[in-house]
């Protein structure tokens, strides 16, 4: 009876001891599948939310092309944007059971605010006033933050919440400035150039052999690894889209391909004309530029400010003259008052105390020579223009016309505030120190941007800029650090009718460690290499090398007819040492050419940028929380 008790017993238990393994064993099962059944869900959540970002993005850029800018005013344009963002958020609200809500915040202002409907307390900001913002003072430029939060449609497998976001940036800019690299013709990717940022291209070629030219003036090239490109390439050719393999990228890294039908290409001579003429204006010249655009300004100051006629006798008295002459000196001597001048100026200073000038009309050339420091206001001259800081600080706090040439020369600090106007050539020469240009710029003659090709360590020439500059010529920058003004927040936009030439940038100069970080982000950091902080566009032609010369731009490169970019990878020390580089020495090492699109063009200095008819949308990195 025991022995039969006993074994009931362990019978019992086993039974037991099973029976909860076994429960043990479904549970785990189904909590598994339920694990498994959520984490489908949220992919599946998570994608189709990703599906909706992209088809308001899309349907907001298509809205924008709609609305012509030019015919409208700027609260008309802001109520036909705010509108349509409700209409979207209230259509897709009803159509997509995923979502709990989506809406949008305007970050343009002074404060934060939403745009359309509210959401609901639940799901909206928790301190909406606390958001930063970019205190923009343009009718037409948004910086727009739009906001998804998921929800799991199905209620019986769980809670999957998620906060998907992704800004955007409204601006009427050129189509150019939205382009780390790009042209409106044939792009040349020769070598191993480094972009960070999206290319546009009809015509694409890319070569492994990157070309560059001994001191003799010999043409040669190098096997290079292929161009690397943290981006996407946007083309309207379907020969693009079909022709590039992952074979013809940096480590076979293979950029998206995608389609680009709305590029709108700037009227460059419409513009520039258009610019020079309110600049003219701004100064008190009514002028309409023409071909002969020398002789007619002149004429146009000489008549409009009372030129001629203007005798010596008129200001004897300010310069202590006793006989008539045809040029007058200032010599640390400062004259308040508009001075207008019947012949060629002449002003040097070399005392500490700080010259001023008020207005200066000139009816000839101009010479300022600094020791010491001078202030200006507008200095209108129907001669040339030359500045020849050699110790002095010079400061031009109005405005510069010439009819002639601008040719300005520094060795210290030079600032220029207002804006520059030349019928003839305008060259900048920072020499051991800084030339300052605030203001915008236009040429009728070619842009000379050099410093001095002898350096003793490092490049120390600098323009320092918040500037767009129009050039109905050539333009060749050398020598030559471009930086922009306020700690580098700002930059400088370039926009060249005829070729584009920059050479001997960092010649001979290499990053502190030329290998590849491990987990490499694409932008170069060396406290020592400074980037270009610029936007260059030509309406002809662009070669550019990263061989001998070092090139980190941060901002774009356009050119509506050709761009060649030619770059090696690593330390180059003499141009004859290119030749015996290998394309194994080169794996794993910075290029030579650095583009890296900085986005922050979309925001500044609209009102001097070439007119445009309708508002581009710029759509940055999603953040999935």
């Amino acid at each position: 009876m025991n022995e039969r008790g006993n074994t009931l017993i362990n019978v019992l238990v086993t039974t037991l001891v099973f029976t909860v393994i076994g429960m043990s064993i479904i549970a785990s099962t189904i909590g598994g599948a339920k694990r498994t059944e959520l984490r489908e869900s949220e992919i599946s959540v998570t994608f189709e939310a990703m599906k909706a970002v992209d088809e308001f993005v899309t349907n907001l850029s298509i809205q924008l092309d709609q609305i012509d800018i030019s015919l409208i005013q700027a609260n008309a344009f802001s109520t036909q944007i705010s509108e349509w963002i409700k209409n979207f958020i209230e259509t897709a609200s009803q159509e997509k059971s995923f979502m709990e809500c989506m809406y949008v915040i305007d970050l343009s202002g002074e404060t934060a605010t939403y745009v359309g409907e509210e959401p609901p307390s639940a799901c909206g900001e928790e301190n909406l006033n606390a958001r930063s913002t970019f205190h923009i003072d343009s009718d037409f430029t948004k910086v727009y933050e739009l906001v998804l939060v998921t929800k799991n449609p199905n209620n019986h497998e769980g809670n999957v919440k998620k906060t998907i976001r992704k800004r955007l940036f409204l601006s009427p800019i050129p189509s150019f400035l939205k382009y780390a690299v790009g042209t409106n013709n044939e792009l040349y990717l020769n070598g191993s150039p480094h972009i960070v940022g999206n290319i546009y291209s009809p015509k694409l070629t890319i070569q492994e052999d990157a070309n560059y030219y001994l001191t003799n003036g010999m043409k040669k090239e190098v096997s290079t690894p292929f161009p690397s490109v943290y981006g996407d390439i946007y083309t309207n050719s379907i020969d693009v889209v079909q022709s590039l393999t992952k074979d013809q990228f940096y480590q076979q890294q293979m950029p998206k391909i995608k389609h680009e039908s709305r590029f709108v290409p700037i009227q460059f001579d419409e513009t520039i004309k258009q610019q020079g003429e309110k600049m003219l204006e701004d100064v008190g010249i009514t002028f309409s530029i023409t071909d002969e655009i020398t002789s007619s300004l002149q004429t146009a100051i000489e008549q409009q400010f009372g030129l001629e006629g203007l005798s010596w006798s008129s200001v004897a008295d300010i310069f202590g003259l006793e006989e008539p002459t045809d040029q007058f000196f200032l010599i640390n001597r400062d004259v308040a008052g508009p001075l207008k001048i019947p012949g060629d100026l002449y002003i040097s200073s070399t005392i500490e105390s700080v010259l001023t000038f008020d207005d200066l009309i000139v009816d000839g050339d101009v010479w300022v020579i600094g020791n010491g420091p001078i202030n200006f206001s507008n200095i209108i001259s129907t001669g040339n223009v030359h500045f020849i800081n050699e110790g002095g600080k010079l400061n031009i706090f109005g405005n510069i016309v010439s009819s002639g040439q601008i040719h300005i020369e520094s060795r210290n600090n030079l600032t220029i505030e207002g804006n520059l106007f030349a019928s003839d050539e305008i060259a900048f020469r920072p020499l051991n120190g800084d030339i300052r240009v605030n203001g915008t710029l236009v040429t009728f003659g070619n842009l000379e941007i050099k410093g001095d090709a002898n350096d003793p360590s490092q490049e120390n020439d600098q323009m320092i800029v918040d500037s767009v500059m129009y050039v109905n010529g050539e333009t060749q920058i050398s020598n030559v650090n471009i930086l922009g003004s306020n700690n580098q927040e700002k930059q400088l936009i370039l926009l060249s009718k005829d070729k584009l030439t920059i050479t001997r940038i960092n010649e001979f100069t290499n990053f502190q460690n030329s290998q590849e970080p491990e987990l490499y982000d694409g932008i170069p950091l060396d406290d020592q290499i400074k980037p270009l902080k610029a936007f260059f566009y030509t309406e002809n032609k662009a070669e550019l090398y990263g061989v001998g010369s070092l090139f980190y731009i941060h901002g774009g490169l356009f050119a509506k007819n050709v761009l060649e970019i030619n770059a090696v990878r690593g330390e180059v020390d003499d141009i004859t040492n290119v030749q015996t580089m290998t394309i194994s020495q080169q794996n794993n090492r910075l290029s030579r050419f650095n583009v890296i699109y900085n986005k922050d063009v979309l925001l500044q200095r609209i009102d001097a940028l070439p007119q445009v008819k309708h508002v581009s949308l710029f759509a940055d990195e999603v953040f999935i929380e």
